[in-house]
């Protein structure tokens, strides 16, 4: 069990917290119990967000009662339908379902065609309260769920569902708020990263969040998020402050160092186990200045950049403002040189001088975190299929090129199909990256203090008929890679849930004494098993 020094009285729910205070019974009609939940909604929130929501289930209360009574002795399909048509008497034209003519591009709003499952209903969450009701509507007739923010996770299921669920889409939810020194941002749950850095870009800091600016916040941080610079500040996650969550209770709760600290540690890393995500406020680091260089050089030259890679190694130990990853892909060698500062050319970036680009995405760039971050979001194809999975090895540069000549030996899987296979080293150092992670609270991550790489197999295609083809080339690579490491005495065993496919079990990785502490810790916000049953899928504990 992780121990969690605190206070006693940190790790105590109040009453009011677990909604206890309210008189539920189980006897009370579902409209009673959104009244409910709403009104103790109204007090954390304020009932300007409350009062219009209050008075549609007292205008419609026997409507939704009988579509809720009805579904009790339904199938999945059709209790996902009844809790469809309860909240459209709530919501309105924000339920959308298949007869909607924008159920298309809700089906469709994905970073991998292999997510456009047909969910009974797509629901636009717009505020903290519509997730609230919703969560209270899908839990009262037992109806399965998947909770979207924007969508790029690329596993079937985990942030979308068939007919037998509803979609919750929290996009919506996307605020961006600076207190008044800039020190801490806020962000709602649907907020896209690059949100965040255009809000703070005036003030000249940053936040510590994805590389893509496309991606959500909390979905980033809920699988602990890989920054441009995870030696100088760790992973996102390790850069909270505090979370606003939904429990399964319906309750709002804050999470952080004094309050409900437990579960702020859970979250950072714990995925979609303990409640619903609202915002996040995140400590704002002075990075702001960046030199970036972007380019993609040919596949002929996989020796040096290999070689390039190993050097970066070394001079990241003794300097944390060097950020970098290589990614190889069908259109070549794709190396992201980053530094965390102004510079002309920093010294451990000096092999790619030598280097002819096939293509350059940036030239050398006295930019911001901002600027990147939308040259990253450039040019990416949203309507492919795609698949990957995670690795991690200690550093050792003599299995970069087995690595590479395997990748080259299965690169041409799909044929004539326009995708390819890939895959992408990404450097840490795990001494510095442990620390990170102890603090604010600590993290479930079990990081070893050594230097490592974290690595990606990663394929996307166009076509359903490469789907056997594809995933079995990335399961190739990946195998490949793991014999390798395992027989240097290389592997490790962290599975980086970000990377994760739905095949692995990240939550595994953590070891077993933070497994079984995860699993107090969802049986403690919701006892019930509310997202371990109802919740479609994901990295799930009940899973794990």
């Amino acid at each position: 069990m992780v121990a969690f020094h605190r206070p006693c009285f940190a790790f105590l729910i109040t009453p009011l917290a677990l909604g206890t205070h309210i008189g539920v019974s189980r006897d009370f009609t579902l409209s009673s119990h959104l009244l409910t939940s709403v009104a103790n909604a109204g007090e954390v929130l304020g009932t300007n967000h409350t009062d219009h929501l209050i008075g549609v289930i007292k205008g419609y209360s026997e409507k939704i009662d009988k579509l809720a009574s009805s579904a009790k002795s339904q199938d999945d399909y059709a209790k996902a339908r009844s809790a469809c048509q309860i909240l459209e008497v709530l919501l309105g034209n924000r339920t959308i379902s298949a007869e909607s003519s924008a159920y298309q591009s809700e089906r469709q709003d994905y970073w991998s065609t292999m997510c456009w499952l047909p969910a009974a209903c797509f629901v636009q969450l717009q505020h903290t309260i519509d997730v609230v009701a919703a969560l209270r509507v899908v839990t009262s007739v037992k109806s399965k769920f998947a909770v979207r923010s924007r969508g790029h996770n690329g596993n079937p299921g985990f942030s979308s569902i068939d007919q037998a669920g509803v979609l919750l889409d929290v996009k919506d939810l996307n605020t961006v708020g600076v207190n008044p020194d800039a020190s801490i941002v806020s962000a709602g749950t649907g907020a896209s990263w690059s949100s965040v850095y255009s809000t703070l870009d005036p003030y000249n800091v940053s936040a510590i969040g994805g590389r893509n600016g496309d991606v959500g916040v909390a979905g980033l941080i809920l699988g602990g998020g890989m920054p441009y610079f995870p030696n100088l500040y760790g992973l996102a996650s390790a850069n909270v402050k505090n979370f606003q969550v939904v429990l399964a209770d319906t309750s709002i709760v804050n999470a952080n160092e004094d309050d409900n600290r437990d579960l702020y540690y859970a979250l950072k890393g714990g995925g979609p186990n303990f409640g619903i995500v609202t915002r996040v406020d995140m400590y704002t680091v002075p990075t702001h200045k960046i030199w970036y260089n972007l380019a993609i050089y040919n596949h002929s030259d996989y020796a040096a950049i290999l070689e390039a890679t190993a050097n970066i190694h070394k001079f990241a130990e003794l300097d944390p403002k060097i950020g970098y990853f290589m990614n190889a892909n069908p259109a070549g060698l794709f190396s992201g040189l980053l530094y965390a500062g102004w510079s002309t050319f920093p010294p451990a970036f000096e092999p790619f001088r030598n280097l002819t680009p096939a293509v350059t995405l940036a030239a050398p760039t006295n930019g911001t975190v901002y600027s990147l971050s939308q040259v990253l979001s450039e040019g990416e194809d949203a309507s492919t299929r795609r698949y990957g999975v995670g690795i991690t090895h200690s550093f050792n540069p003599s299995l970069y090129m087995p690595t590479h000549l395997k990748y080259r030996s299965l690169a041409n899987f799909s044929g004539s199909d326009m995708g390819g296979l890939a895959y992408t080293i990404q450097p840490a150092n795990g001494a510095r990256m442990a620390k990170f992670q102890a603090q604010n609270g600590g993290s479930p991550f079990t990081i070893q203090p050594i230097d490592q790489d974290w690595i990606v197999t990663f394929a996307s295609w166009a076509s359903e008929t490469n789907d056997a083809s594809a995933m079995a080339a990335v399961e190739n690579l990946r195998t490949d890679i793991q014999d390798r490491a395992q027989k240097s005495d290389n592997l490790l065993d962290l599975i980086f849930m970000n990377d994760a496919g739905a095949n692995q079990s990240p939550l595994r990785s953590y070891g077993n004494e933070v497994l079984e502490t995860l699993k107090e810790i969802a049986k403690k916000y919701d006892p019930e098993g509310v997202f371990q049953r109802l919740q479609g899928g994901g990295f799930l504990l009940s899973l794990a």
